[in-house]
């Protein structure tokens, strides 16, 4: 079973490795602010989360088990809030550590495969599809708010799973970076923006005409 995942692990990582090179191309990026979008992301879910298991544990009747959730949302929307700062600071110090392996040896680090992740995609997957059914109006208040917390949950496991993606392309040699939005902007506003008509081009018209090449060749 290891193997195929492994495998498929791999395909899923040459998407990702598309991606990271759109970026280093267009924007100067390199695979860390790739993983710095989807952390913020992960981040936002996680907040998401932890607000929609407060909301759980206000609507429950336990005391016990509605105190445990609204802990839980409290701490999970907290830690929504650190992740972005943490993971930049952790990636920052990540990228020098290996930039200054690559001076040092003259080589990348090698990606290394990990049949989990496609399990963690296909899991989040899952827990989303169950979310949306949970959110029908026929189930009670607590199913809904219970499916309703799933699918910010879902969306924090797949976001990490693209981090993990990101973090293990093969890095990327220093660039300037561009600002994202204004070269997004000009990028769209020159791919729809009328392309002027060429004119033809003229054919040359010869210096010396064949009469003077002749001239100035002398045969005997």
């Amino acid at each position: 079973m290891k193997k195929p995942l492994t495998s498929l692990d791999e395909l899923i990582w040459q998407q990702f490795e598309k991606v990271t090179q759109y970026a280093h191309k267009n924007y100067g990026w390199d695979k860390y602010d790739c993983k710095q979008v989807t952390d913020s992301l992960s981040g936002v879910a996680g907040v998401g989360f932890g607000v929609c298991s407060i909301l759980l544990g206000y609507n429950l009747d336990k005391a016990f088990i509605s105190s445990g959730y609204m802990a839980m949302g409290v701490a999970l929307a907290g830690l929504g809030i650190c992740i972005p700062y943490l993971s930049e600071k952790a990636d920052n110090y990540y990228r020098k550590q290996e930039l200054r392996e690559i001076i040092q040896s003259g080589a990348t680090q090698q990606p290394s495969f990990i049949w989990t992740r496609p399990l963690a995609i296909a899991v989040g997957i899952g827990v989303a599809w169950i979310g949306m059914d949970f959110l029908e109006e026929s189930k009670g208040m607590e199913t809904r708010l219970l499916g309703l917390m799933m699918l910010p949950g879902a969306a924090h496991l797949e976001f990490s799973s693209a981090s993990s993606y990101f973090r293990s392309q093969i890095m990327t040699p220093p660039s300037t970076k561009k600002p994202f939005w204004r070269t997004t902007y000009e990028r769209i506003k020159n791919k729809f923006s009328p392309k002027p008509t060429l004119e033809p081009a003229a054919e040359p018209i010869s210096k010396y005409s064949l009469e003077h090449h002749l001239e100035a060749t002398n045969y005997p």
